[in-house]
């Protein structure tokens, strides 16, 4: 994880001022990778569960880093070098970061929520970036560490940066949203993931709701209507509301492939609740920062789907429905819904485990189970693969779909091979951890 300095000369200043010596390198960069370092970059030696950045200092220095946030005691072997002691390598650069965050112009976005963070912050950055200078945090840069990073990367000149917020424990997204300190807030929705760390969805609502807690008076919070646990939140701030079963300020409609906003209309690539809810979302926001809805809906109608978020893809006349980013029940029966509205021949569902879950891991892998056997009509096959999604397996019980387990993703792929033919559509869908795209990209061809 690395990233560029923009603003040198004044954050050169601002860490003259935070550490109080006047003869420190010029910095450009930051990084906490040694292998990604460069000439002028500061090293954050970070230490985690498999590894401790301190181990690596030395290669740091060797691979050019002007300045090194030290912890722990080591020996240096070049000269030139900038060494700051510290306390805590991680609290110093949230430290950092806030305190850049203060001295900046631009307004801060922030995006959080069990599902779609990622996606509606890739759909804003394209909407808003038509009109004005805007930066996103990259990929999901949206931990403790990654989102001070996506701040030190943002300039001077910046006038909107869109900040993804993630979370595996509590206060996590109340402490980030210290260090942002977002002018507009909006939560994509909440469900059970990550429910190895919260322990109920309820909990989870709680800490996601910090992100509009922290939104201030002048500010704006979205809200999704159709989330149980999002449409009673009371916000200090101007509240925008959003949604798809009622009359809001911006209402969403799904008309075949079309998403109907207020009357404007954008065609979506296939339907798709989840790709017209971060649409919805998108829409809400550019409107609230007063983008006219032309130049919207234009950005719309030529975003493409952020990869391993329900992306099509096609091979030897075969689709396949890259859905393999993440997993949890609500997003796999989203996913699975969508692809019935897709024309083919059959429909083959390909499922890994869905892990983070906690003690709902096997109750979510069986309820995902029942909901397949509820729509066993539009179904033709299910291939399973991991330890959990036997739980799924197991509750499906329509005769007519073909199901199969599998401990191996090789065997996977190739009774795959054997099976599919043209006109078949394939949903992919799995946790992470599952690396389920590999069946979609390593399948014969």
């Amino acid at each position: 994880m690395r990233v560029d300095i923009k603003s040198f000369k004044q954050f050169n200043l601002m860490l003259a001022e935070i550490f109080q010596e006047a003869n420190l390198p010029e910095i450009f960069g930051c990084s906490i990778d040694s292998r990604k370092i460069r000439k002028g970059d500061i090293f954050i030696p970070i230490r985690g569960a498999r590894f401790n950045g301190n181990d690596f200092i030395q290669e740091a220095i060797n691979n050019g880093a002007s300045m090194v946030l030290q912890e722990e005691p080591f020996e240096i072997n070049r000269s030139g070098v900038s060494v700051i002691k510290v306390g805590n390598v991680v609290e110093t650069m949230k430290n950092i970061a806030s305190e850049w965050r203060s001295r900046l112009d631009c307004k801060i976005i922030g995006i959080t929520g069990s599902n779609g963070k990622t996606s509606t912050k890739e759909i804003l950055n394209k909407i808003i970036s038509t009109t004005k200078k805007t930066i996103s945090s990259k990929g999901n840069y949206n931990s403790t560490i990654g989102l001070p990073m996506s701040i030190l990367s943002i300039s001077k000149d910046d006038q909107i940066g869109i900040l993804e917020m993630g979370a595996n424990k509590d206060g996590e997204i109340k402490e980030l949203s210290q260090i942002a300190k977002p002018d507009y807030g909006v939560i994509t929705n909440i469900s059970n993931a990550h429910n190895e760390f919260f322990g109920t969805v309820q909990n989870i609502a709680k800490n996601k709701l910090e992100l509009l807690k922290s939104i201030p008076e002048s500010g704006y919070s979205f809200i999704n209507m159709d989330d149980p646990y999002l449409n009673i939140s009371k916000v200090a701030s101007k509240k925008i509301t959003y949604g798809f079963k009622g009359t809001y300020d911006y209402t969403g409609k799904l008309i075949q492939n079309m998403l109907s906003i207020n009357d404007y209309r954008v065609p979506l690539p296939y339907k798709n609740q989840a790709i017209a809810q971060n649409y919805l979302a998108a829409y809400s926001i550019a409107k609230t920062l007063g983008i006219k809805s032309s130049i919207i809906i234009d950005s719309l109608k030529s975003n493409s789907i952020y990869p391993g978020r329900g992306s099509l893809i096609e091979k030897n006349n075969i689709t396949y429905v890259d859905d393999t980013y993440n997993a949890n029940f609500a997003s796999c029966l989203n996913g699975i819904k969508s692809c019935i509205n897709i024309n083919s021949k059959r429909r083959i569902l390909v499922l890994g485990d869905m892990h983070e879950l906690g003690n709902e891991t096997k109750s979510e892998h069986i309820l995902l189970g029942a909901a397949i056997d509820n729509l066993s009509e539009n179904i033709d096959a299910v291939f399973g693969l991991g330890k959990y999604i036997q739980f799924t397996l197991d509750n499906i019980n329509n005769n007519k779909i073909l199901i199969k387990h599998f401990k191996s993703r090789d065997l996977l792929i190739k009774k795959m091979h054997d099976y599919c033919s043209s006109g078949d559509l394939v949903y992919v869908k799995g946790s992470r951890s599952m690396q389920m795209e590999k069946i979609i990209y390593t399948r014969k061809n």
